[in-house]
């Protein structure tokens, strides 16, 4: 019985703290949810859509998607 009491209070130790740190990815300055992603990935991914860039790899390199 002692075992699983520690164990339990073992765990709300360690989840406590992550569960704050996850709370705190909704504030500022990080805003996860409602930034808009602005990195080399979306730059890229736009220059794509836009046909500014083509792949150059033999068709069966190229994943469909």
């Amino acid at each position: 019985m002692l075992r699983l009491t520690f164990s339990l209070l073992a765990a709300y130790v360690v989840a406590t703290p992550a569960a704050a740190q996850i709370d705190g990815l909704e504030r500022e300055p990080i805003n996860y949810k409602t930034a808009t992603a602005e990195n080399a990935i979306t730059a890229l991914q736009r220059r794509i859509n836009d046909r500014q860039v083509k792949c150059t790899h033999p068709a069966d390199h190229v994943i469909d998607g």
